[in-house]
């Protein structure tokens, strides 16, 4: 197993993800923007994973009752018009 390296950018989005209902995090592949998001959210979806996929798209609300900050990764790969919905609900009820 590789030995992970916190990464100085760490304290601050846990900061941004108290903060705000929703931050994008954009880079490089390969540069640790899962990685080091996984060790600050204590939800994790993985829209790559059909089984993760698959639960949003079926039960969007699974996402309002899941603990914050919640990360959900590679959903740029799963853009459609029904993706949104659940995006929106997300951000809707972590904001009230």
């Amino acid at each position: 197993m590789k030995k992970y390296y916190d990464r100085l950018i760490e304290p601050y989005l846990k900061n941004l993800m108290k903060e705000f209902s929703a931050i994008a995090i954009d880079g490089l592949k390969g540069v640790g923007k899962t990685v080091s998001t996984k060790r600050i959210a204590a939800t994790v979806f993985e829209l790559d994973k059909p089984n993760d996929f698959d639960l949003i798209t079926n039960i969007p609300d699974i996402l309002i009752s899941q603990p914050a900050p919640m990360l959900i990764d590679e959903w740029q790969s799963r853009i459609t018009l029904h993706s949104h919905l659940p995006l929106r609900l997300l951000l809707e009820s972590h904001c009230n």
